[in-house]
């Protein structure tokens, strides 16, 4: 309650990610008196700014892209520019970092026979222990990506948590243009 400013976030990914997306901007939460705070839904997210704005708290917020017909006339609310957090990440990684966060979240065994048929030769051992040392130019990477997108979603989704959120987050080739948005503006807004 005694911070500048709080960021609402609809669930426990974002609430993982945010940190970690400001560390990687260089943003010290903690100095800046910066505060993240999940919702479970954005249903009460104009409720929240609200409080914490007669207490004189600045607040943002970040919902998923399927509210913005609600609240997008709302100042300070940002949406993802994919329908979720998962597949805003998952669209701004390079397949070469999406291996290292799966061998941090569930393993890249399942990536080895789809790189082997795409003609990759690599020890399978080496490629399980460091999938960094893979040479794979960004034309394939995409392919690889774009067509495993659904069934990597759907595992992403299966279990979220801020844990996940972190990992993905600390892996991520590009930040998503949301978080990068509030970060920026939280760097040039709080002091």
């Amino acid at each position: 309650m005694f911070s500048k400013c709080i960021i609402f976030v609809e669930g426990d990914t974002e609430n993982g990610a945010i940190p970690v997306f400001a560390e990687r901007m260089g943003l010290d939460m903690d100095e800046r008196g910066i505060g993240v705070i999940k919702l479970d839904g954005a249903d009460s997210v104009k409720r929240c700014m609200a409080l914490y704005k007669s207490f004189g708290i600045k607040s943002i917020a970040l919902i998923d892209k399927d509210k913005k017909e609600s609240y997008s006339s709302e100042p300070d609310i940002y949406f993802t520019k994919a329908n979720d957090y998962e597949e805003d990440v998952y669209d701004n990684f390079k397949l070469t970092d999406y291996l290292k966060s799966c061998k941090e979240l569930s393993g890249v065994e399942p990536y080895i026979p789809i790189l082997r048929r795409e003609g990759l030769n690599f020890n399978p051992g080496q490629f399980v222990e460091n999938p960094a040392n893979i040479e794979i130019d960004d034309t394939l990477q995409m392919k690889i990506m774009v067509e495993n997108k659904d069934r990597e979603l759907q595992k992403l989704k299966q279990s979220k948590n801020a844990a996940k959120g972190a990992v993905l987050a600390g892996y991520v080739t590009v930040i998503p243009p949301a978080f990068e948005k509030i970060i920026n503006k939280l760097i040039k807004e709080v002091k």
